[in-house]
C-alpha cells in the first residue's frame, strides 16, 4: 500500500482468501491504496468478505473516478453505486461510514437521496459524512439546502451543525446566517471559531452579522479576533520547518532508562492511562519503554491536570479523535517504535518529524500508511466503544497514571 504506482496486482491478490484475517485486511488496504483502476473488481469482492475489517477498506476503492477509468461492462457506476448503497446498511458501524462517504461521490439520483437521507441519522459518524460532501451538488440546490438547514439547527449535535453549515454557506448563504449568528454565542471556542471564519468568508452578508454581533451585549465579548496579519500558526511549522529542540543532559536520559525502560525489560507490566470522558472510561496501556519522552510528557500533563478540559476537536469519522492541544504541553521528539499504528493507538497530533505538541490522538482504525510518521505511544485496552462515540466537545473530566 505504501508503493501508490501502479503496478502488477498478483502478488496482492494471491491473500484475498487468507483465512488469517489480518492478512486479507492488510491486502485489501494494499489494493485500495495506489487507486488503481484493475483493483476495482477484487475491491467489490472483497466488499462482501465475512470480516468488517475487510469490508470497510473494500468499500473505500469503489470511487466513481476508478469505475470509469475501468471502462468494464460488467462492472459500471451503476453497479458500483448500488453496492455502496446496500452497504450504507451494513451491520458493521465502520463499513456504513466509508461506503456512505464514498457513495457522496455519486451523483444519480438513488444514492443522493440514500446520502440526503442520512442527515436524519442519529449517529454522528453518518450524519456528518453526509453533511460534509452535499455541497458538491450544486445541481440540486432547491432539493439540498433546505435538509442541511434542518441539519444545522439548534437542536442538532454540534459536529452536524458544524458540518451542515459549510455546504449551506456555499449552496444557500441567506439559509446560513442564522445557524452561524447563533454559532458565535457557543460555549465551545471551537464551535465560535468555525463560525466566525465563515462569516467572514461570506463577505458583506457575513460581515453585516459579525458588525451586528459586536453590538450584541450577550455576544460581544465572546467573539473570536480576526488573525493579526502576517501572524502564522502556532507550534511547528511543516515538515523539517520547525526549530530544533533543545539539548537535554545525559542526566535526564539516564532517568528516563531507569524510570521507563529497565522496569520494562525487568518483566514489569505495562503503567496505565485512566481517562474518565462524558461518554465513559477510557484505559490505555502505555508503552513507557518504547517512548520515554513522550510518556514523560503524559505523566507530565496528567500530574499537573492540564490534560483535563481540553476538548476533542477533530473527530474524523471511523480515523481519529484528537484532542486540542493542551495549554502548556511541550513540542516533543517522534520515538517512532514497531508497535504500529493500529485502532486503539494512542499518538499525538504532528505536522511533522519532532514538531507534535499534544493533545493526544485516538485511533478508530488502524492506519498504515502514517506508521513510521507518528509515535505510538500507547493502545486502549478498554473502553473502546468510548472512543467511538465520543462527540466534538467532549474532554478529558479527570486522569491518572496506574503504575
Amino acid at each position: 500500500g505504501r508503493f501508490t504506482e501502479p503496478g502488477d496486482l498478483a502478488p496482492i491478490v494471491h491473500w484475498m482468501t487468507s483465512p488469517n484475517v489480518d492478512v486479507r485486511w492488510r491486502a485489501t488496504w494494499a489494493l485500495f491504496r495506489p487507486r488503481n483502476p484493475a483493483a476495482v473488481p477484487h475491491l467489490l469482492t472483497l466488499s462482501k468478505d465475512v470480516s468488517p475489517e475487510v469490508r470497510f477498506w473494500a468499500v473505500r476503492g469503489l470511487v466513481p473516478q476508478l469505475v470509469d477509468q475501468l471502462a468494464s461492462p460488467t462492472l459500471t457506476r451503476d453497479i458500483a453505486a448500488a453496492r455502496l448503497r446496500e452497504a450504507v446498511k451494513d451491520t458493521d458501524r465502520r463499513v456504513r461510514t466509508e461506503a456512505l462517504r464514498v457513495l457522496t461521490a455519486y451523483d444519480d439520483d438513488a444514492s443522493v437521496a440514500v446520502v440526503v437521507a442520512e442527515l436524519d441519522n442519529a449517529d454522528t459518524w453518518m450524519s456528518v459524512s453526509a453533511a460534509e460532501t452535499l455541497g458538491r451538488h450544486k445541481t440540486r440546490i432547491a432539493e439540498i439546502a433546505p435538509r442541511l438547514a434542518a441539519a444545522s439547527a439548534p437542536t442538532r449535535p454540534l459536529a452536524l451543525r458544524l458540518a451542515a453549515v459549510t455546504p449551506l454557506t456555499q449552496l444557500a448563504p441567506p439559509l446560513a446566517l442564522d445557524t452561524l449568528t447563533s454559532l458565535l454565542g457557543h460555549p465551545s471556542v471551537y464551535a465560535r471559531t468555525v463560525a466566525t471564519q465563515a462569516l467572514r468568508n461570506m463577505g458583506p452578508l457575513g460581515q453585516q452579522r459579525l458588525e451586528a454581533a459586536a453590538k450584541d451585549p450577550a455576544l460581544k465579548d465572546l467573539l473570536i479576533a480576526p488573525p493579526t496579519p502576517g501572524g502564522g500558526r502556532a507550534g511547528g511549522g511543516g515538515r523539517g520547518g520547525a526549530p530544533a529542540l533543545p539539548d537535554r543532559p545525559i542526566e535526564d536520559y539516564k532517568r528516563l532508562v531507569e524510570q521507563w525502560i529497565v522496569p520494562a525489560y525487568s518483566g514489569a507490566p505495562n503503567p496505565r492511562a485512566i481517562w474518565t470522558t462524558a461518554k465513559g472510561e477510557i484505559a490505555i496501556e502505555l508503552f513507557a519503554a518504547d517512548a520515554p519522552l513522550g510518556m514523560e510528557e503524559l505523566v507530565r500533563l496528567t500530574e499537573s491536570g492540564a490534560i483535563v478540559g481540553p476538548a476533542f476537536t477533530r473527530l474524523v469519522p471511523n480515523f481519529v479523535a484528537q484532542q486540542a492541544t493542551i495549554p502548556g504541553a511541550n513540542r516533543l521528539r517522534d520515538e517512532v517504535n514497531r508497535h504500529g499504528l493500529l485502532r486503539a493507538n494512542l499518538a499525538w497530533a504532528s505536522s511533522g518529524l519532532d514538531t507534535g505538541r499534544p493533545g493526544y490522538t485516538l485511533g478508530n482504525t488502524p492506519q498504515p500508511h502514517n506508521e513510521g510518521d507518528f509515535t505510538s505511544l500507547g493502545r486502549v485496552v478498554r473502553g473502546m466503544d468510548v472512543v467511538d462515540r465520543l462527540e466534538l466537545g467532549d474532554a478529558i473530566t479527570a486522569a491518572r497514571i496506574v503504575k
